[in-house]
């Protein structure tokens, strides 16, 4: 099974200049400075190349902190590791260099790690006691050899539901929210035709009657900015007997009951899917 890793950047990676985007690999060396096995998960830092003040030490410690219940802000000015620049010998990953193998780099010993270009990556080389006492340290399976304690890190595997679901609601809750005024924004200004300015106003939809048979139909994908997201509440509904005397202003005769004739059942996302009568 393979591992995706999910990361924000701060702006296009299309349109980087001057920001330099690569990835970061933990390593544990031993005392000789070979690596013994990596560990972690890899980081992706974004460097912007006109910041002569940016502090790289720093930078690493502010993205580890979640991984580890000790405070790095009092390890600043402690060097707890080594940045070493990379280069992939394989030419697929110019722009984005990813480490599968130690053999499939090339260690830039010389190289000072501000001065990183696109297409390269870094080697965060941590010494077992350093890794141990930041991170903790726990037996490997069916061994006596410890290994860097990750389950810090494992609490990220899966992101919280970035869209949770919402409470359900009743029908009578949506022909409220229907009816009801609501205050324009002030980034969905009304047009005044008279004055011709933009104007903020308040809108509302009243029923005046109502035909013999009718249609309701529910919002099921809400947008905020350029990203959608499907409803995916509960709607309780009447199956007889729904009663809309109540949000029909004009004249009435006698109560306004319906009774249910059918369901249209949209199933699946925004970018398709089927329904269902």
């Amino acid at each position: 099974m393979d591992i995706i890793y999910v990361y924000e950047l701060p702006c296009s990676p299309t349109n980087n200049d001057p920001w330099v985007f690569f990835p970061i690999y933990h390593f544990l060396i031993d005392q000789n400075g070979l690596h013994i096995s990596s560990f972690g998960y890899p980081l992706i830092l974004a460097l912007d190349t006109s910041d002569k003040d940016i502090d790289l030490n720093a930078l690493v410690l502010h993205h580890l902190q979640r991984y580890t219940k000790k405070d790095l802000k009092e390890q600043e000015g402690n060097p707890l590791f080594r940045l070493r620049v990379f280069n992939s010998k394989k030419p697929l990953d110019v722009k984005f260099p990813i480490l599968e193998l130690l053999k499939d780099i090339d260690l830039q010993t010389d190289q000072d790690p501000y001065t990183i270009q696109q297409g390269q990556g870094m080697i965060v080389q941590w010494s077992t006691d350093t890794a141990y006492d930041i991170f903790g340290s726990v037996p490997k399976k069916n061994s006596v050899v410890r290994a860097v304690n990750t389950d810090l890190w494992r609490k990220f595997d899966v992101l919280p539901t970035v869209h949770p679901r919402q409470e359900d609601i009743t029908l009578t809750d949506c022909l409220k929210e229907f009816i009801k005024e609501e205050k324009l924004s002030k980034d969905d200004l009304w047009y005044c035709p008279r004055c011709e300015l933009r104007q903020e106003v308040t809108k509302k939809f009243d029923l005046w009657r109502l035909p013999e048979v009718i249609v309701i139909h529910l919002k099921r994908f809400s947008q905020v900015r350029m990203w959608g997201n499907k409803v995916d509440a509960y709607v309780d509904f009447p199956i007889s007997e729904l009663d809309m005397t109540d949000y029909v202003i004009g004249p009435k005769d006698e109560p306004l009951i319906y009774d249910l004739y059918a369901i249209d059942n949209h199933y699946g996302g925004l970018g398709g899917g089927h329904c269902k009568v």
